[in-house]
């Protein structure tokens, strides 16, 4: 019967060491000798290697079965693994034993204790990781979990550009810049999104999922005003804006209305005067109609009377061809005749502004009797934006592109030309001014960012 007597040089195999899903190899070398220590002759020997959970163990917990192997000077090698696969959990303990068996011959005795080498693989699951000098200052795994606060220093300056926080129960992410966070992301029980701005670490943006409902939040510099969506509330509590936070291109249908009842003079003079008034304030830039009724009363003659009324913001202005002209021609008595008169104009305003528009009358210069006002009534409604075109006839053409002029004849014949013009236009050209200046804010806003981001660099 042959002796054998070996030596081992045991490595974990490169491929172990890559990725934790692939077998684990074992490299081994041994000597084969006789019973007097001579090398058995070069040549072909059956070996089984076995690895059993204790010195004594009756049954191996993996074997290779009976591989064939080559030696030279007795000296041989195997990679256990290659043919049988290792399984992981054979060194789930730190104690194994592995056991040799040539042909038909009995096991070596004793078997040898697998140490250190073929346990290093087991690093890839990092279950149990020393105790290191100044363990806070690195990452902790407990298998692919990691724990503690996680920090980001990309310059190396001691300062952090990132962390994770890393609750009992939750964890949260900060972003900086600088020394500033610009951005929190709260993983309590309800999530938040908050984003500040480096200037101060003031919170701008704040959108939060609360268990009655998302909430989103944006706050000015100060950050004492702010525009909120609540889901959680229904009808105007849903949507906070501060004051004056919507305007005309905002929103399209925000028509407003106002009335003024009537100063009733008497029309003693060719000279306008107010026969009512009212006064309307804009949130924004958009058109006004504006409308005028009054009733005109003729008396103390059989001849003619005559009155004008129109629709000025002018206190005493002149006649604007844009009149009704109310008369009572010849009658056989000098008894209080009456007439509606009714009159209505069209402006456009150009931004946010308190005007008052005038109803105003005046007494036709060839009248013979007495003109009076009654029941006299303006109404103001103030409307954002059109809806079609806006028509208007003005005395001249300035400010308009597209003014088609219009003859008209006055109460004695005689013809004027007016302007039909669409108001739009007057729209138009305020938006492009808006448009204008937004863009030379957000280029000074681009100016600004630059010279911030040069002076962080330098």
């Amino acid at each position: 019967m042959k002796t054998t007597i070996v030596f081992l040089v045991l490595l974990v195999g490169t491929a172990a060491m890559v990725c934790a899903e692939i077998a684990p190899l074992i490299y081994y070398q041994g000597r084969l000798t006789d019973e007097n220590g001579n090398p058995l002759a070069d040549g072909e020997y059956s070996v089984t290697f076995s690895i059993y959970a204790s010195s004594s163990a009756p049954t191996p917990i993996w074997t290779s079965g009976e591989q064939d192997i080559k030696t030279a000077g007795g000296i041989f090698s195997y990679i256990l693994g290659a043919v049988s696969p290792l399984p992981h959990s054979i060194f789930d303990d730190e104690v194994r034993y592995l056991g040799i068996k040539v042909g038909t011959d009995a096991e070596i005795s004793p078997r040898s204790r697998l140490v250190a080498v073929p346990y290093a693989y087991r690093a890839l699951k990092a279950d149990s990781a020393a105790t290191i000098a100044n363990e806070n200052d690195f990452v902790h795994t407990a298998g692919d979990t990691i724990y503690d606060d996680l920090f980001f220093d990309g310059d190396g300056d001691g300062s952090y550009e990132g962390r994770i926080y890393v609750g009992t129960s939750s964890a949260s992410l900060y972003l900086r810049d600088g020394d500033t966070t610009t951005v929190r992301l709260y993983g309590t029980s309800y999530g938040e999104l908050g984003l500040q701005h480096s200037t101060n670490g003031v919170k701008r943006v704040a959108l939060v999922a609360y268990s009655s409902g998302g909430n989103l939040r944006l706050y000015n510099s100060d950050y004492d005003e702010r525009i909120e969506l609540n889901a959680y509330y229904t009808g105007d509590n849903s949507v906070q804006l501060t004051d004056g936070a919507i305007n005309s291109d905002e929103i399209l249908d925000e028509p407003g209305i106002v009335s003024g009842t009537g100063l009733n003079p008497s029309l003693t003079s060719t000279t306008f005067v107010d026969v009512a008034t009212v006064t309307i304030t804009t949130p924004g830039p958009g058109y006004v109609y504006v409308s005028g009724r009054s009733c005109i009363l003729f008396g103390s003659t059989t001849g003619l009377n005559g009155a004008y009324l129109q629709i000025d913001t002018t206190a005493g202005g002149g006649n604007l061809s844009q009149d009704a002209f109310i008369f009572q021609n010849v009658f056989p008595t000098t008894e209080t005749q009456s007439f509606e008169g009714f009159v209505d104009r069209v402006y456009y305003i150009s931004a946010a502004r308190t005007i008052t528009f005038r109803l105003e009358g005046s007494r036709y210069a060839m009248s013979t009797g007495t003109v009076n006002t009654s029941r006299s009534q303006i109404k103001a409604m103030y409307f954002p934006t059109s809806y079609g075109s806006v028509k208007s006839t003005e005395l001249s053409p300035d400010g308009f592109t597209d003014a088609t002029p219009v003859a008209v004849q006055d109460e004695f014949g005689k013809t004027t030309t007016v302007y039909e013009v669409d108001l739009r236009e007057l729209e138009l050209k305020a938006k492009e001014a808006k448009i204008k200046a937004l863009e030379a804010e957000r280029e000074l806003e681009r100016a600004r960012e630059a010279m911030e981001r040069q002076a962080d660099n330098e």
